[in-house]
């Protein structure tokens, strides 16, 4: 072996003794339920076997499964007393973040890249939108949680696990190897998949992009007035005001980073449709909102924040083309990697329902977070270029026939 390989080894041993310690730490002086570690065992097996399944790769299915754990046993002696929902929330969004550098990596591979291609490509690409999300999340959860009681415990927590699930998929990728087999799975799968991806495109065509904007509007409206929450009316103000100030922000992130004022308002509607229907679905499977309920809200914010930030920073990098043919393109490269990731999480918070079934809400959640970010705010932003039309050169409509 040389030294590169070596040093390789040497980081990931170095990880494996960092998240050694930090579990010590945690669980010293205390005992860890057997549940909770049956449990736990069966989320990490449910989730190798998803990514198994998206991946092909065993090896990579396994480091995505386990990356978030590190930063999160790490967090541990910060988080103090958070509901089982809290942490899966967290797992869920680092799970999601985890997948999809998986899926642009096996992608590169394909494509003829090297391991230390398909590495840097996670750095890359999937390290800014990650961990800006991450950050945003953050935010909304500490600004929500000083509306009720001052906590920043699940802040670090989502912090530290994505930093551990982007440091566990770059060393895997720089270690695992790589078979023929593996290349000849991956290549079926991909071809197998290739339609279905055509087929999410649809979404960017002007006329599904309307009726997609109108069943947005339906759901908004839906979640609007279908949740009562009497008890918690004063707490919902406080909320209100900080998730009104965090759309204004993300507002102008998108408008900024994206293609424009389009962009940045689809961006704004979606999260708001998202949090809206979100908050209905919890005061319907639970019967009333607590305060759980946000703290889970904002991490699925993040969630779609992260795929959004993804399909912005994909299509940034093709400001030549027609705004619309850019996002029907970045749509279908992406392709139903956003979903198996949503699965992977889901398949790893099933078990936990045994604990409690409104866990069961999160899985919706989850899913409701990626429709908003690979479903909701295309069609909001292609509906929006369709009233609204851009006046575009001629140069710049044929420059690339």
């Amino acid at each position: 072996m040389d030294l590169v390989f070596r040093l390789r080894f040497v980081l990931l041993a170095f990880l494996l003794i960092l998240s050694a310690l930090a579990a010590f730490v945690m669980f010293r002086g205390g005992t860890m339920p057997v549940g909770v570690i049956f449990l736990g065992t069966a989320s990490l097996a449910i989730a190798v076997v998803i990514g198994f399944v998206h991946l092909r790769q065993c090896g990579l299915a396994a480091a995505a499964a386990v990356a978030p754990l590190p930063g999160m046993i790490a967090a541990g002696p910060m988080v103090g007393d958070l509901a089982y929902s809290a942490h899966l929330a967290v797992y869920g969004f680092a799970a999601i973040v985890a997948a999809m550098s998986c899926a642009d990596a096996v992608r590169c591979l394909l494509e003829g890249g090297s391991s230390n291609d398909a590495a840097s490509l996670v750095v890359r690409r999937h390290a800014p939108p990650a961990l800006l999300a991450a950050v945003a999340g953050s935010i909304l959860v500490v600004g929500v949680s000083l509306a009720r009681a001052p906590s920043a415990g699940l802040a670090v927590e989502l912090i530290a696990s994505t930093l551990s699930t982007l440091a566990v998929v770059f060393v895997a990728l720089l270690v695992l190897p790589f078979s023929e087999t593996f290349f000849v799975r991956a290549n079926r799968s991909r071809e197998a998949r290739e339609t279905i991806a055509r087929t999410l495109g649809i979404v960017c065509e002007p006329r599904w992009a309307l009726s997609g904007s109108g069943i947005v509007v339906v759901f908004a409206t839906l979640g609007v007035f279908g949740f009562e929450a009497p008890s918690l009316s004063p707490l919902l103000l406080r909320v209100a005001a900080v998730w009104v100030a965090f759309a204004a922000a993300v507002l102008g992130l998108a408008w900024i980073f994206g293609r424009g004022w389009r962009d940045g308002l689809a961006v704004a509607l979606a999260l708001t449709m998202q949090t809206f229907v979100g908050l209905w679905l919890w005061g319907r499977a639970a019967g009333h909102l607590t305060a759980t309920a946000f703290d889970e809200l904002s991490i699925v914010s993040a969630v779609a924040m992260f795929l959004i930030a993804s399909l912005l920073a994909h299509m940034r990098r093709m400001r030549d083309d027609v705004p619309t043919d850019a996002r029907r393109w970045v749509i279908e490269q992406m392709g139903v990697a956003p979903w198996f990731a949503a699965l992977s999480a889901c398949g790893a918070i099933f078990p936990w329902i045994l604990l409690h079934g409104s866990i069961a809400t999160l899985m919706l959640l989850i899913v409701l977070g990626v429709a908003a970010a690979m479903l909701a705010m295309p069609a909001l932003a292609t509906a929006l270029e369709t009233v609204f039309r851009r006046r575009l050169s001629v140069e710049r409509l044929y420059g690339r026939g």
